[in-house]
C-alpha cells in the first residue's frame, strides 16, 4: 500500500473511531440520566450499571486505538515504524468485521 494510499487509510479509520466514541459517549450520558432519573429495581439498576460499564470499557478503547493511529499518521518513522502502524490499522479492521 502505498504512503499516502495508508495514510488516507488511517484518516479514515480515526474518523470512524472518532465517531464510535462519540455515540458512545452519548450513549453512556444517556444510562446516566436514566440512572439519575428514573426509580429502577435493583437488578434494573445493576443492569443499566453494567450497560454503563461496557460503554466505559467501549469507550477506553476506542480512545486507545484512535490515539495509537493518530501517532501513527503523525510520525514521520522509521519503516519499522510504518509497518507497526499497518498492522495495527490491520488489527483494527479485522476486530471491527468480527
Amino acid at each position: 500500500m502505498g504512503r499516502k494510499r495508508e495514510g488516507l487509510s488511517v484518516a479514515r479509520e480515526i474518523d470512524e473511531l472518532e465517531e464510535k466514541l462519540s455515540l458512545c459517549r452519548q450513549s453512556m450520558e444517556e444510562v446516566d440520566l436514566k440512572l439519575r432519573r428514573e426509580k429502577l429495581s435493583h437488578e434494573g439498576r445493576k443492569s443499566l450499571e453494567r450497560e454503563r460499564n461496557l460503554l466505559m470499557t467501549k469507550a477506553d478503547n476506542y480512545a486507545l486505538n484512535r490515539s495509537t493511529l493518530q501517532q501513527c499518521k503523525h510520525q514521520s518513522s522509521p519503516k519499522g515504524q510504518k509497518h507497526k502502524c499497518s498492522s495495527r490499522l490491520r488489527e483494527l479492521k479485522v476486530k471491527r468485521k468480527n
